[in-house]
């Protein structure tokens, strides 16, 4: 089953570089606790925002050492490391990783999470095999209950072989997803109009599955879009976010911070609002909205 998948790794400036160990412990949580070794793995580099910065050294050092680790099959898994040259962001690193990405599936993670609980890979790549209406699986930051972005959770309507949890909320968090539901769906926002500079990718695509929960309820948006937790209700953190933004500390010790704290900050405030507000309209309002039951 790991053939028909791609780990994807976007990374780019942080203050710890030329250091690579965040990086490391990124890709050896999912190695080692998602079962992933020797999967395809794109690292995908984006540029250096400010060529005249003194980090520009540190991260040219950084590039240097993650292409001796890849060719060193270091990070346990068939890595490839692109280097893009200049800064294009999220979108554009997503952009540059599907121009490469040749199987069905892909497991987005960017180099500052880890992987903290144990998953069954397999089993999750099963489910997108069987069922054409699982497009997307995130890996929860926080327990599976209505918080922060998450502000609308339902059941699964279906009994499949892992548990899943509806949700109105669309992130570049490390999620499992389909490859064409990425190129037909998600990609294409990356640009606002054809011709148009790239631009983010996490905040176009959750307004757009907003407007349609808004527009058609919560079951039949969520039913077309197929977007999931990994889990059930109740269920703690998969993951936990490693603070790379932080000075190392003398002696290099990595800071890490809490994964409650990081889902806070997953999205600007403007869009935390209108996921309460679409949550609102999905039961108070609206023909088909006004009974979450109805699909």
């Amino acid at each position: 089953m790991k053939a028909k998948l791609t780990i994807v790794t976007p990374t780019s400036v942080i203050p710890t570089h030329p250091s690579t160990d965040i990086i490391l412990e990124a890709i050896q949580s999912i190695v080692e606790n998602a079962g992933l070794h020797g999967c395809r793995h794109l690292i995908i580099c984006d540029g250096h925002p400010d060529p005249g910065e003194e980090s520009t050294q540190a991260y040219s050092e950084y590039l240097r050492r993650l292409r001796k680790l890849s060719d060193s099959k270091a990070f346990g898994t068939e890595s490839e490391v692109v280097e893009l040259g200049r800064p294009v962001g999220v979108g554009g690193t997503m952009l540059a990783a599907y121009e490469r990405v040749d199987t069905p599936y892909a497991l987005h993670f960017e180099h500052d999470w880890k992987l903290i609980r144990p998953i069954d890979s397999g089993a999750v790549l099963a489910a997108f095999e069987r069922w054409n209406d699982i497009n997307y699986v995130r890996l929860s930051v926080r327990r599976i209950e209505e918080a922060g972005s998450d502000s609308v959770l339902k059941p699964d309507a279906v009994k499949r072989e892992i548990p899943l949890v509806r949700t109105c909320s669309w992130s570049a968090s490390p999620h499992f997803s389909r490859t064409e539901f990425y190129r037909r769906v998600v990609l294409p926002e990356v640009f606002e109009r054809p011709g148009d500079s790239i631009r983010g990718l996490e905040i176009p695509i959750y307004r757009k599955y907003l407007a349609d929960i808004i527009r058609f309820g919560f079951d039949r948006a969520s039913a077309e879009w197929g977007i999931f937790l990994l889990g059930d209700f109740g269920d703690p953190p998969l993951i936990d976010h490693i603070d790379g933004r932080a000075t190392v500390p003398e002696g290099g010790t990595i800071l890490t911070g809490t994964g409650s704290n990081r889902g806070l900050f997953t999205f600007d405030f403007q869009v935390r609002l209108l996921a309460r507000a679409a949550a609102l309209h999905v039961f108070r309002s609206g023909d088909d909205a006004a009974d979450p039951t109805v699909a």
